[in-house]
């Protein structure tokens, strides 16, 4: 009989905007240390939508801007067209939890 690991599914956002951004299928075995910004950004919004934190982070991370964060993830509808996964509603709200912590960005 085999041994099965117990196996926590958590939240991601991508802190590295040049790399390939991560699959379903994509495991991340250990998380390098990240800033203390960074960190009360994600204790903030562990309930903020996903794209909202993605913005944020790229703020942090990258030094990203608004035109930044949604030229770097697009969606593509059925037609081929376009435009940006993440919406300026949630760079605005991304802005707001930023500059509610005091931290430090771009957008």
């Amino acid at each position: 009989m085999g041994f099965i690991r117990n196996v926590f599914i958590t939240p991601a956002s991508c802190i590295n905007a040049s790399r390939p951004i991560p699959g379903e299928k994509d495991l991340f075995l250990g998380v390098a240390r990240v800033s203390d910004d960074l960190v009360r950004f994600l204790n903030m919004t562990k309930f903020a939508d996903p794209m909202t934190v993605q913005a944020g982070v790229w703020a942090i991370t990258d030094g990203y801007r608004q035109a930044d964060v949604q030229a770097r993830l697009v969606s593509r509808n059925s037609h081929g067209e376009t435009h940006p996964a993440i919406s300026d509603n949630q760079v605005a709200e991304a802005r707001r939890l930023l500059d509610a912590l005091g931290i430090s960005h771009k957008l």
